[in-house]
């Protein structure tokens, strides 16, 4: 009996993920864009109209970055102005204090009832409208930037950048709604890089 195939698995390259850095930085959107998204997936575990529990540690994986400054090991390429030295970018371990239903409020006040966070039946047009300035984001560069560390598989085929978007739209659990083409730009993006390569062998290094 021979042995079935292994499934290749593919990891996004260093360019590509440089390549999101850059395109997220210049896109206007507000940092608090990402606590909707995580507001937003765990409402779908929630009663509708409840207040919503929030697990800010679950963004962890997608946002620790080595070598940052003292105390400050999350990197968010997400900001709403002008940066000229990249320092908004990374902020502190403390992910429930950034996201604060307090500090989300000042921004986001409709994801906010009193202390607690709730998400309104209008939630991603007022999304759009408040933290994306009215313009939607690149789903290939968001998916490009989070799931950087994790592998991709496909059958009979190189991934390419519609792997991304499906990556993207399965960790935060768009695959079947509307709100995702009101919020995401999921158009193929032309670029002189290859978007994944063969995840290194156990023991062997993925050098940057």
């Amino acid at each position: 009996m021979t042995d079935a195939p292994a499934i290749p698995t593919y990891v996004l390259t260093i360019e590509a993920v440089k390549w999101s850095i850059r395109e997220l930085q210049r896109t206007r959107i507000h940092p608090h864009f990402l606590a909707y998204l995580q507001l937003r997936l765990r409402a779908q575990d929630t009663a509708p109209g409840e207040a919503i529990e929030p697990r800010w540690g679950d963004l962890r994986p997608l946002l620790e970055v080595p070598g940052g400054p003292p105390k400050k090991p999350n990197y968010r390429p997400l900001w709403n102005v002008a940066n000229s030295d990249g320092s908004a970018y990374w902020f502190n371990e403390n992910l429930a204090g950034s996201y604060a239903a307090s500090s989300i409020r000042n921004t986001a006040g409709f994801l906010v009832r009193e202390k607690s966070f709730v998400l309104p039946a209008d939630h991603a047009q007022q999304a759009l409208a408040v933290l994306l300035y009215g313009s939607k984001v690149s789903a290939v560069a968001l998916g490009a930037y989070f799931l950087r560390n994790y592998g991709f598989t496909t059958f009979n085929r190189f991934p390419g950048d519609d792997e991304i978007v499906e990556g993207f739209r399965k960790w935060f659990r768009f695959e079947n709604s509307t709100e995702f083409s009101m919020l995401f730009d999921a158009e193929d993006v032309a670029v002189e890089f290859d978007w994944f390569e063969p995840a290194p062998q156990e023991g062997s290094s993925h050098a940057a």
